[in-house]
């Protein structure tokens, strides 16, 4: 094989290789900062809890966008913080402590559903990408109007887009089957590679 095709090979299989470790160790990183703020957002909201400060949604809406860095308007961190609530609930329970402040507990917990309870009614299916969202919010309001042929027509779309979630689903796992395999066959190339242009 001539020594230049073998240069451009290997300089190939190695850009591939390090842009795969780029971006699993981009996912790491992201990994990684995300649990930071999810504990610093529970240490913030116990000592708020325990401070009795909170008095309302807008209260824990402002303690997560300032623990996540969050600026934009959209709904999708409600359903990021209903999650994380519910999280927190279960994570009460786990205190070593639990007995000696059973009454609080109950307390935070009361205070908690409701806060739950809240952020699901002020934005209902946040937790859906922003196509179906909106596809559900047609549905709740021509319910509401015994609109029953639109109502069909909504089924129908929303049908359509589970689908196409579903194809690009199938896509996604199809490709992430051939990552592994890649990576380690660019691997063995390189090496491969590197032995045959030293013994030229």
């Amino acid at each position: 094989m001539d020594q230049t095709v073998q240069i451009i090979v290997s300089a190939i299989v190695s850009f591939y290789i390090i842009l795969i470790i780029t971006i699993i160790l981009l996912a790491r990183y992201s990994n990684i900062k995300n649990n930071k703020n999810k504990e610093k957002f529970y240490i913030i909201l116990s000592n708020a809890l325990e401070l009795q400060t909170i008095q309302s949604l807008d209260d824990v809406y402002n303690l997560y966008k300032g623990s996540f860095g969050v600026t934009s308007a959209n709904d999708t961190y409600r359903f990021k913080l209903s999650r994380l609530l519910r999280e927190f609930a279960v994570e009460m329970y786990y205190k070593d402590n639990i007995i000696s402040y059973k009454e609080r507990i109950v307390e935070w917990k009361n205070k908690i559903d409701n806060f739950i309870r809240q952020n699901d009614e002020l934005s209902p299916f946040s937790g859906l990408p922003q196509t179906e969202r909106n596809i559900m919010i047609d549905i709740l309001v021509f319910l509401e109007k015994d609109e029953k042929d639109a109502i069909k027509r909504k089924l129908n779309e929303m049908s359509t887009s589970i689908q196409l979630r579903i194809e690009q689903l199938d896509k996604t796992e199809r490709l992430s089957k051939w990552a592994n395999p890649l990576a380690v066959i660019g691997s063995v190339l390189t090496i491969l590679f590197g032995v045959l242009s030293l013994l030229h």
